[in-house]
């Protein structure tokens, strides 16, 4: 498992809101995930206007061992996930900033 955390400003360019999700995540495609990229709200702009994450998201993403060591890694917890996006074995997980 590969993992990189906030600050990766590149990764913004080239994520757009509307490709991120906030709705149940595949339990098999969640388990299949290889990298996890780990960015917040503050990282990059136009992120704040998110729907509100799905609980059954957020609880997936942050009861996978891997996401969440990524997560804890980058300094935040699994309740300030607020989005995700989900490309083939790679996941970002978009964090809310207090």
């Amino acid at each position: 498992m590969s993992m990189s955390s906030s600050g990766a400003a590149a990764n913004c360019s080239s994520l757009s809101p509307s490709a991120l999700s906030t709705m149940a995540i595949d339990a098999a495609a969640l388990a299949a995930v290889t990298t996890v990229t780990v960015l917040s709200t503050s990282d990059c702009s136009g992120l704040t206007d998110l729907a509100a994450m799905d609980t059954g998201a957020q609880a997936a993403i942050a009861g996978n061992a891997a996401v969440a060591a990524a997560i804890t890694a980058a300094g935040y917890s699994g309740a300030q996930v607020v989005g995700y996006a989900l490309d083939g074995t790679s996941l970002t997980v978009i964090v809310k900033t207090k």
